[in-house]
């Protein structure tokens, strides 16, 4: 950011105009969010990631984002959600996906206690990479409420993101209800 001011303003920089500051922080969430895009990656173990496995990555990261950018835009009382956590055990290709997701820095894995459950216990949270968040024109600042929904309906998101939030949308779920209880579908 500075270097940017330094060659359109000279040497006495006072400030870093909120123009540039928007710019380059969204160039970098685009750098983070499509440098794997197109072709094979390796995760922190160094283990190469065939090219489905990476596309199917892109596609729950996509659909996170797009769902979290719904939501923002909805007339819900919280519509401030970077984060889901689910009300049924996630198939392996979903858990596959989520621990690539969590080991490239996509996201990051957390717990929170279970809303209404009779056994009570903890369940998984997956919160959206805040370095992401300007990707999807979202305010990755502050608290934010989470997203509990039935990981069957996030399963399709994993080959078809468009469809997965063309559905979402269709549902309309903009009402008053607690973000936390919400479920999806």
């Amino acid at each position: 950011m500075y270097d940017r001011v330094l060659a359109q303003e000279g040497e006495n920089i006072f400030s870093i105009p909120p123009s540039v500051q928007d710019e380059v922080v969204r160039e970098e969430a685009d750098e983070l969010r499509f440098r794997f895009f197109g072709r094979e990656m390796d995760d922190e173990d160094g283990h190469s990631l065939p090219e489905v496995d990476a596309q199917k990555v892109c596609n729950l990261i996509d659909a996170l984002g797009g769902l979290f950018r719904l939501i923002l835009l909805s007339d819900r009382s919280e519509r401030r959600v970077y984060s889901i956590a689910f009300s049924d055990e996630p198939s392996a290709n979903l858990r596959t996906a989520l621990k690539r997701a969590v080991s490239l820095g996509f996201l990051h894995e957390s717990s929170i206690g279970k809303k209404g459950s009779r056994t009570g216990g903890r369940t998984k949270l997956y919160v959206l990479t805040r370095r992401l968040a300007p990707h999807w024109t979202l305010d990755p600042t502050g608290f934010a409420g989470y997203l509990f929904l039935s990981a069957r309906k996030l399963e399709p998101a994993l080959t078809d993101p468009d469809g997965f939030l063309r559905k979402f949308d269709l549902d309309k779920l903009g009402g008053d209800g607690s973000v936390e209880q919400l479920e999806l579908f």
